[in-house]
């Protein structure tokens, strides 16, 4: 949260670094984003809520993801919940992004099954909602169709033999690019929905989020464009054949 973004930035102010490193999981990499912010300009977290608030130039930042979730090692954005009411803020600066982001599936072995499924779900759900949104692009596509096709033929496959390296590093990328996919088509109303449930409820993120894309698919899914482009992704990570139905498509991703 915002209090352990003030931790970090005082802590590395005692330094004077010229680069940060953040290692760990998507909040980790949030707080090294939010401690550039807090060098750079001073000030709290709350006060750079949107976008380009900062002002200053952020020190450059390597992100090392140890969850295969968020994407958060390609984005401009931090996700920081305020200390007091839980509300998530989104906080980003042109910069921000991470200038170099290590992905190295050694890292995730050690990562228990909760933690590691809620993570995975997570990113398909980043994979499904980014294929429908408004900004969605030709560009966002491209990453869309690569993050479902990785997620959805290795996470079931990583849960099962969780000392699968290649499954994992496959995970792995599939969530760096739905991260990518975001950072050009932004979410929808799954993540929406399973913010408050997190702030209110105390659900891991990933696992609100399940919980809430099936309704979200189903209502989208109303629409012929939307229900087509979510049948794409279930032919990208095969399951279902090139010739099928739609529908078929939207019914596979609602079962699983």
């Amino acid at each position: 949260d915002a209090l352990d973004v003030a931790r970090c930035a005082a802590a590395a102010r005692a330094f004077r670094p010229e680069l940060l490193v953040a290692l760990g999981g998507g909040s980790a990499l949030d707080v090294a984003k939010g401690a550039a912010m807090l060098l750079a300009a001073g000030g709290r977290m709350q006060d750079y809520r949107g976008f380009d608030k900062v002002g200053q130039p952020l020190l450059p930042l390597i992100a090392v993801p140890t969850t295969a979730g968020t994407g958060s090692e390609v984005q401009s954005y931090a996700l920081i919940a305020d200390e007091h009411s839980h509300q998530k803020m989104a906080c980003g600066a042109r910069d921000a992004a991470p200038r170099v982001a290590l992905l190295d599936p050694e890292l995730t072995l050690t990562l228990p099954r909760f933690a590691t499924a809620c993570a995975g779900l997570d990113a398909l759900g980043h994979a499904l909602e980014t294929t429908v949104t408004k900004k969605r692009s030709a560009l966002s596509a491209l990453h869309t169709h690569e993050a479902f096709r990785l997620l959805g033929q290795n996470f079931s496959r990583t849960l099962a033999a969780p000392d699968d390296l290649g499954a994992r590093g496959a995970l792995l990328l599939g969530a760096c690019w739905a991260g990518l996919a975001i950072e050009h088509s932004m979410l929808g109303a799954a993540h929406s929905l399973a913010n408050p449930l997190s702030a209110r409820c105390g659900l891991a993120h990933g696992l609100a989020v399940a919980l809430s894309l099936s309704v979200v698919v189903r209502f989208n899914a109303e629409d012929p464009l939307a229900r087509e482009r979510y049948a794409e992704l279930a032919r990208a990570a095969g399951w279902i054949s090139a010739a099928a139905h739609a529908q078929e498509g939207v019914e596979v991703l609602l079962a699983f």
